[in-house]
């Protein structure tokens, strides 16, 4: 049943550089039901992401990174603010990674983890439709990564990178909780911003 719900369309949307974005778009019951666990998960996904990310389960949160930032700005106007923005980030994802976290997850987003590795574990299809040629359609298979398009997208995302955040925070202590380091996460595209204060 997975396989067949997990079914999905291939968009290749060009970007202004010329270069192409892979959009997957689900089948509409399988959109449905994501959207409405992500719905349902909400309140567990806000409280498991705080406070690293501004993205999912979160309100206003270009304008809460934003005022955080011209706020530290007005207090220490000597920091210097770094924008990286990881480029093909969500197909660059480990499944196993997101497997990983939604297994330890605390609470009930652990909930979430049969369905996500129903549809994420098996290579499910992607059918292409060529646009030069009428009617002929390629047959793909998603394998690795998260869909772009899933509704639970942004949350699986997010996941699979707090694992490594987390990780590094815990290895590098000073690097999270140094009084002059503030990491700061917004999804699509992941933007790390980082306030770097000059001693």
């Amino acid at each position: 049943m997975a396989y067949l719900l997990g079914a999905s369309h291939l968009l290749a949307l060009e970007k202004p550089s010329g270069e192409v974005r892979p959009i997957v778009v689900g089948e509409v019951l399988y959109r449905l039901i994501a959207s409405s666990l992500g719905f349902q998960f909400r309140k567990v996904l806000a409280d498991h992401f705080s406070p690293l990310q501004f993205g999912v389960a979160t309100h206003g949160d270009c304008e809460t990174i934003i005022l955080d930032l011209c706020a530290t700005l007005d207090q220490h106007p000597d920091c210097v603010v770094l924008q990286v923005d990881i480029q093909n980030e969500f197909n660059t994802i480990s499944r196993e990674a997101l497997f990983c976290e939604l297994r330890v997850a605390i609470g009930s987003l652990d909930q979430l983890f049969p369905f996500v590795r129903s549809f994420y574990v098996r290579h499910l299809p992607l059918y292409f439709s060529h646009c030069s040629w009428k009617d002929e359609v390629s047959l793909l298979s998603s394998k690795t990564s998260i869909r772009q398009g899933d509704p639970l997208g942004g949350a699986l995302f997010t996941l699979a990178h707090l694992l490594g955040l987390m990780t590094m925070a815990s290895e590098h202590p000073l690097f999270y909780f140094h009084p002059w380091l503030m990491i700061l996460i917004l999804l699509d595209p992941l933007r790390l911003l980082c306030q770097l204060f000059i001693l």
